[in-house]
């Protein structure tokens, strides 16, 4: 019997002390890393927020694809001194799609092109801004 216990306090209780340290260890990392996550995407939409409102403060003489370019490239800026990377066209989607919930084009289950706020107009027209909001 004492040989019984030897082995358990020799050789059991420090390898499931091992296996039960490496566990909570790479729980530890999963929730770090999950964490970060959710921190980054926190970050890119606050980034894609203030690029919309500087480019509507900065460059109010454009229009359409210039003025989407010009809010991309601030984005761009802003992501880039925070070491965050972002592909170019998520960017745009996100901008689009930010625009169109400011604008209000989902509320009450309508789907509706979404309107012209701002100078900003959907990615796939060239018009400016004006002549979209009169046709």
């Amino acid at each position: 019997m004492e040989t019984v216990n030897n082995i358990i306090n020799q050789v059991l209780i420090p390898l499931l002390s091992t296996i039960l340290l490496g566990i909570v260890g790479w729980l530890g990392v999963k929730l770090k890393h999950s964490l970060d996550e959710k921190e980054k995407n926190k970050t890119f939409l606050e980034i894609i927020a203030r690029s919309i409102c500087a480019t509507e403060q900065i460059y109010k003489t454009l229009h359409g694809r210039e003025k989407l370019k010009k809010c991309v490239e601030i984005a761009n800026g802003m992501l880039a001194t925070r070491g965050i990377e972002i592909s170019e066209d998520e960017i745009v989607y996100t901008i689009e799609a930010m625009l169109a919930e400011f604008n209000g084009a989902f509320d009450a289950g309508e789907a509706k092109q979404p309107p012209v706020v701002a100078g900003f107009v959907p990615a796939e027209s060239e018009t400016p801004a004006e002549e979209q909001a009169e046709g």
